[in-house]
């Protein structure tokens, strides 16, 4: 049997989701106890603004859909919808917040290409 909180491959592997988010998980969680505790039924404000982090910065990094994420952090994709949408406003008004969450950004963008950047589509030059 896998230990889903050893590692971001086994993760990845026994969620179903993809290694980017694996990935996600674990920096925001530090080591495999922290995934487990993410991962647990607890409700606590720390354990729930993390995994408002980390919704965010799945779905606005990396692109995640809102039940691969649920996956990763062991939820129902309703409450990683409602996670996500906290989270956006909490980075307009708890600063503790919006560092933790870019915190977590900066890990996701030097690994990949922000969701945003491939959406936008590109200007024509004037003829």
């Amino acid at each position: 049997m896998i230990d889903r909180n050893e590692s971001p491959e086994a993760l990845a592997q026994v969620a179903n989701v993809p290694i980017e988010l694996s990935r996600l998980v674990f920096a925001a969680a530090g080591c495999s106890e922290g995934v487990a505790l993410l991962r647990s039924p607890g409700r606590g404000e720390i354990l729930v603004g993390q995994r408002h982090a980390v919704a965010w910065a799945a779905r606005d990094y990396l692109g995640a859909t809102y039940e691969q994420i649920g996956r990763a952090i062991n939820r129902d994709h309703s409450v990683v919808v409602r996670g996500y949408n906290v989270a956006r406003r909490m980075r307009k008004t708890d600063p503790e917040f919006r560092e933790l969450s870019n915190a977590l950004a900066r890990t996701v963008a030097g690994r990949t290409v922000a969701r945003t950047a491939h959406r936008r589509p590109r200007r024509e030059a004037a003829a």
